[in-house]
Order: structure tokens, then C-alpha cells, then sequence
């Protein structure tokens, strides 16, 4: 008999039409007033023009933070430095920079014969930072005249601090021929290696 009134209910369930909006509330015991203090919808427009405005400004921030980085990085990859040096008096600070040219590398003999090669990294000082630039526009230039002085080098020619010195005064004059009227006032190296050619 249970089985009979739950087929019968089932029956008149799916025999009466299906209800719309309204009539679903007032069967869930919802009243007329309630879709009157639902949550409103959201406005597509007025939310257009918050997001909008918002996007920009957050593009415009990310443009700036990229060129402003950007900027920090080509600073760190500068090829000079600049070293504040105490003057006489007490109050004066005079600048030394020191301009970094790229590593040379430069073929020579021996004595014997001995296909060698000769590495340098050389540091020119300059008095004015105004001069980097036109040292930077120069760099293949006093490049050449490194590497055409020293290609006609033979390596025991470079054996002690005599040979150094000497090597680094022709360096210079030649360097301050490139650069006229821009003196560079000493020229340092960084680093300076013999390898043998194998």
C-alpha cells in the first residue's frame, strides 16, 4: 500500500506543469518583497569604467618599473669607474676614472719560433668624465695601435718589470696620439698572460 501512494505521488509530480521563477519561491517559502533586497547586479558599464582606468595605471606602473630597471642594468655593464681621490687641501676631492678596454688578444713568437699568444686587459685613466665618451668612440682605435705595437713583440722581450714599464710607456704615447686633444694620463694593466700555442 506504501508502494501504491509513492507511485501516485510520483504520478501527479510529473503529470502537473513545472513551475516558473516566482512560483518557486512561494513554494520554498520565499516572499514577493525578498528579490527587492537580493544583492543588485552588477552594472557592466560603471564596472568598464573602474577597471578600465584601473588597467592603465597598472600598465603605465609595469612600463615605468621596465625602463627604470632597464636603466639600472646598462649601469651595472659600464665599462669604466670613477674613484674620488683626497686632494692636498683637506676640502678638495679630485676624480680618477678608469676606463676599461675590452680584452685584447694578440699573436707573437719566441725566440725559437713559438706561436704564442698574449692576452691583455688594460685600464685607461682619464682626468674628466666627459671624456668617456669620446674614449668609447675610439676603443677600436687604440685597440689597433695596441695590437700593431705589440704584434712585433718577441715574448722574452716582456720578461721583468723593465720590460713592462717600457711596454707600457710606448702604450701610452701611442694611446695619447689616438686620443688628442683627451689625454689619458696613465694606462694600468688589469691582466697580462703569455699562453703558449699548442
Amino acid at each position: 500500500m506504501a508502494k501504491k501512494n509513492i507511485e501516485e505521488e510520483d504520478d501527479e509530480i510529473s503529470a502537473k506543469p513545472a513551475k516558473k521563477g516566482k512560483d518557486l519561491d512561494k513554494d520554498f517559502g520565499a516572499e514577493d518583497g525578498a528579490d527587492e533586497n537580493a544583492a543588485p547586479k552588477i552594472n557592466r558599464k560603471k564596472l568598464l569604467l573602474i577597471l578600465v582606468p584601473v588597467l592603465i595605471v597598472i600598465g603605465v606602473a609595469v612600463s615605468f618599473f621596465t625602463i627604470y630597471n632597464s636603466k639600472l642594468k646598462s649601469n651595472v655593464d659600464k665599462n669604466y669607474s670613477i674613484v674620488e681621490k683626497p686632494g692636498k687641501d683637506s676640502g678638495k676631492t679630485s676624480s680618477l676614472i678608469f676606463y676599461d678596454l675590452p680584452e685584447i688578444s694578440v699573436h707573437i713568437t719566441s725566440a725559437i719560433g713559438t706561436p704564442k699568444t698574449l692576452k691583455m686587459r688594460i685600464s685607461l685613466e682619464l682626468s674628466k668624465v666627459q671624456d668617456i665618451p669620446v674614449i668609447e668612440g675610439l676603443t677600436a682605435q687604440i685597440n689597433d695601435v695596441i695590437i700593431s705595437h705589440t704584434i712585433d713583440l718577441v715574448a722574452e722581450e716582456l720578461n721583468d718589470s723593465e720590460d713592462f714599464y717600457w711596454l707600457k710607456q710606448e702604450l701610452l704615447y701611442c694611446i695619447n696620439l689616438v686620443t688628442d686633444p683627451i689625454a689619458v694620463t696613465s694606462i694600468s694593466f688589469k691582466g697580462f698572460e703569455i699562453e703558449t700555442k699548442k
